[in-house]
């Protein structure tokens, strides 16, 4: 396992054009999403490089950050799973899934990569560390 990129301590972030830097002989990729930064305004106190996030989803500076837009992240060449080798399991992990608002968000987003035709993704699953550790599969498709 190798940790091929950061995010400063937000919950999300989008890639500069030099990330990640991901060996081309992995054969799953794990994007992370914190769903804390879900209805926080697109500023960089919540989301590192807001104006790449920006470019790639189309949410408007400033504006709330959404499941929807989460799920175009996942889905665009230059979003979460930019960089994942051909051939390679592309897999979301939506973390902080630790209230029913964000396991309804998680829900959301792993039902518009599941309806996704061209998505990377082939699995999707949402967990918390606390206050107990849990994890659920809520999106899984043979291929991507």
């Amino acid at each position: 396992m190798v940790e091929a990129d950061g995010s400063a301590r937000r919950p999300l972030k989008a890639p500069a054009a030099h990330e990640p830097v991901v060996p081309a002989s992995a054969d799953a990729v794990i994007a992370v999403a914190g769903l804390n930064g879900l209805g926080r305004p697109l500023t960089a106190e919540h989301l590192f490089r807001p104006e790449l996030w920006s470019r790639v989803t189309g949410v408007a500076a400033g504006a709330p950050i959404t499941a929807e837009s989460v799920a175009a992240a996942a889905l665009h060449p230059e979003g979460l799973l930019k960089g994942c080798p051909a051939g390679a399991r592309g897999i979301l992990f939506l973390n902080r899934a630790d209230a029913p608002e964000r396991r309804a968000a998680a829900a959301e987003i792993a039902a518009r990569l599941a309806a996704a035709p061209a998505s990377r993704v082939c699995r999707v699953a949402a967990g918390r560390l606390l206050p107990a550790p849990a994890l659920e599969v809520l999106m899984t498709r043979a291929s991507a």
